[in-house]
């Protein structure tokens, strides 16, 4: 039964639950089996299921529970889609594990220490396959001081930070001091890389945390730092949060790692408390449990996950995010993804400072602004002025664009 936390679960359409039913690391069942089938007699738009199933990334999960559902029950070009754009996922997946043992190669021979986040690794390690994760950017930290350094790497290599081409020297300077996280693209190779500095922003894993505590696993024969299971916890769920879980691929990643076992809760709990976040982390063990059906942890724990209410209000706020993507009216959409999405976000913090910290932040130039006209120094105030136009601008621009 679900709880009151999430009582809109029962107003979603049959095309999300049986998303939710496919999106299983688990291996499909008889009694799963038979519940995926009674789903698809509501019955299922077909079309619009395809469309989700895309739009949250979790393709290669469904198509895998699908496969074990009678063939007469499923259209035969959607198995057909599916199959299709699971191949093309495999094949990005092998590409990108070359190329991210390559990166971090260079990097290790300029004498950067750096830990890949999320991405081949996470599907390595959660999903024993990096054909089960579609792979999208590939994520890397390094310390603050040697972003320089890496930042010349990529170049070298080929990839061109993307705000390069519109910033000016003295904006890039800024916007490098500020930021947490910069994006490059290789157009030959098709491939993205965000270098991280930071792991995070206000919802803020600190480097501290981290650094005598990362793990090694082998990828492709190279040796490659990751995060360690409790801290990975805290990032995943730090990082779902802030976006609204609105990819329902990283609740599964969410649910693949409590899979695994062997969690630590006294230290995950630890560091929850010292950053303030332990209901933000417990909102993701209450949706990963209700939504993805993830099995009942330590009963001490799941007391605590159930009596916290600030977890509860997070978890049913977060229920329209994840279904606004498909909404009808753009004007909903706009909602969902402006004011409703920042008044969440707001909601996220503990104490005033991050508050207001968080607000001061929504009225600053960012590289959106930036890109739209190139100031001189002299003229950096008018930035203030031109942002709410800009924001409103782009904001519509994309929402009903989409």
């Amino acid at each position: 039964m679900k709880s009151e936390a999430l009582e809109l679960y029962n107003e979603l359409s049959p095309e999300f639950k049986l998303l939710f039913k496919c999106a299983t690391t688990k291996p499909v069942t008889q009694a799963e089996q038979a519940a995926i089938i009674a789903l698809i007699n509501w019955p299922v738009a077909w079309p619009q299921f395809f469309e989700l199933v895309k739009y949250h990334q979790v393709y290669p999960l469904v198509y895998r529970a699908l496969t074990e559902v009678p063939p007469e029950f499923v259209p035969v070009e959607l198995m057909t889609e599916l199959c299709r754009i699971n191949q093309e996922s495999t094949a990005k997946s092998l590409q990108l594990t070359g190329e991210l043992v390559r990166l971090v190669a260079s990097l290790e021979t300029h004498g950067i220490k750096s830990v890949v986040l999320k991405g081949i690794p996470l599907a390595f390690m959660l999903y024993g396959s990096i054909a089960l994760r579609p792979p999208g950017d590939i994520d890397i930290l390094v310390w603050p001081e040697d972003v320089a350094r890496a930042n010349a790497v990529l170049e070298g290599m080929g990839y061109k930070w993307e705000q390069s081409r519109f910033l000016t020297s003295e904006q890039c300077k800024r916007y490098m001091g500020a930021g947490h996280h910069f994006g490059y693209d290789h157009k030959d190779k098709d491939v993205s890389v965000e270098l991280h500095c930071r792991l995070g922003e206000e919802l803020l894993l600190p480097l501290s945390y981290i650094k005598d505590s990362l793990t090694e696993i082998k990828l492709a024969g190279h040796t490659i730092n990751v995060l360690q299971q409790e801290e990975l916890l805290v990032f995943l769920a730090l990082h779902g949060a802030k976006h609204g879980w609105h990819c329902l691929k990283w609740l599964v990643d969410i649910a693949a790692l409590l899979g695994r076992g062997g969690l630590d809760w006294g230290r995950v709990y630890k560091m929850a408390d010292n950053l303030k976040v332990r209901s933000v982390i417990n909102q993701a063990l209450l949706l990963s449990h209700e939504l993805l059906e993830v099995p009942l942890l330590a009963e001490d724990i799941m007391a605590q996950v159930r009596g916290d209410k600030k977890a509860r209000q997070l978890a049913k706020a977060t229920m329209p995010m994840i279904i606004a993507p498909i909404l009808d009216s753009p004007w909903l959409r706009l909602k969902f993804h402006s004011y409703q999405c920042k008044v969440y976000q707001l909601s996220l913090l503990r104490g005033w400072s991050k508050k207001f910290s968080y607000l001061g932040k929504q009225f600053k130039p960012n590289e959106h602004d930036y890109k739209l006209i190139a100031l001189p120094k002299w003229l950096y105030f008018l930035y203030y002025l031109i942002r709410p136009f800009a924001w409103v601008k782009r904001r519509c621009s994309e929402i009903v664009g989409r």
